[in-house]
C-alpha cells in the first residue's frame, strides 16, 4: 500500500496524543516541553487544547470531542497500520512526545512499542504516568546520561542485542539479551553518571518520568 507524504515538518519537537488513558495533569506536563499538538483519532478526546491536527482513519473521532469542528483533519485509510504510525508518517520532528498510547489495553501497549522498535529513526518517547521509554541502538553510539545515584533504569530488548555499559548495579558487558531470552530491567544506578553503549540490536531504555527533562537536554 502506498504511503503518505509527510505533510508536516518541525524543527524541534512535538506532543502525539492517543485515545489511551490519561490524565489532563500529564497532558499539561507534556505539553508544556512539547506544545505542537497532534492527535491519534480518537486522541482528540484527550486535547486541552486545539491540536495541529488529528489524523488516523477518524473513526473514533467524534463530534462529541472538544475541537472536533474546527481542528485540521487528516484522513488516512489504512488497515494495515495503527493511527499511532500514521501520525509518525505523517509528522517528522527532532522528537516526539507519546502520550496516551500505552494505557488501557495490553495489546495497545504491545502495539506501541512495536511501533517504536520499527521507527529508529525517529525519537520516540512513550510516556506513562511513572515511566518513559525510548529506544536505544546500535547506530546512535554512546549514551551518557547523569541521572544520579540509585535511580531506578530498566533495559529490555526489541531484538537480540549486546552492550556495554558503566555507572549500573548489574552492568550489561558480556550478556546475550533477547526478548525471549535474558533481560536487563529492574536495574539501579550505582553513580551519578550512566553510559551505555548497545554494540548489537535495539533495546528499550525505561526510566521514571523526572527523568524526562533531563533527558531530552541531554539528548537534544
Amino acid at each position: 500500500m502506498k504511503m503518505e507524504t509527510v505533510r508536516f515538518k518541525h524543527e524541534r519537537g512535538v506532543t502525539l496524543i492517543g485515545a489511551g488513558p490519561v490524565e489532563n495533569t500529564q497532558v499539561s506536563t507534556i505539553t508544556g516541553m512539547a506544545d505542537t499538538v497532534y492527535c491519534a483519532d480518537g486522541g482528540l478526546a484527550n486535547a486541552l487544547f486545539e491540536p495541529h491536527a488529528v489524523i488516523g482513519d477518524l473513526d473514533s473521532a467524534t463530534e462529541k470531542m472538544p475541537f472536533y469542528q474546527s481542528v485540521n483533519k487528516v484522513l488516512i485509510h489504512d488497515q494495515d497500520r495503527t493511527d499511532f504510525e500514521k501520525t509518525l508518517a505523517t509528522v517528522t520532528a527532532q522528537y516526539y512526545l507519546c502520550v496516551g498510547f500505552t494505557g488501557g489495553r495490553m495489546d495497545h501497549h504491545l502495539a506501541a512499542f512495536n511501533t517504536v522498535a520499527k521507527n529508529p529513526d525517529k525519537s520516540i518517547f512513550l510516556i506513562e504516568k511513572n515511566e518513559f521509554a525510548f529506544l536505544w541502538c546500535d547506530e546512535f553510539g554512546e549514551l551518557c546520561l547523569n541521572l544520579g545515584i540509585e535511580s531506578p533504569i530498566g533495559i529490555f530488548p526489541t531484538t537480540r542485542a549486546m552492550g556495554e555499559s558503566r555507572g549500573l548495579r548489574w552492568n550489561i558487558d558480556g550478556l546475550e539479551l533477547a526478548p525471549d531470552g535474558r533481560i536487563a530491567t529492574s536495574n539501579e544506578t550505582d553513580a551519578d553518571q550512566v553510559v551505555i553503549k548497545i554494540t548489537t540490536g535495539k533495546v528499550l531504555v525505561i526510566l521514571p518520568i523526572g527523568q524526562l527533562s533531563n533527558v531530552l537536554k541531554t539528548l537534544f
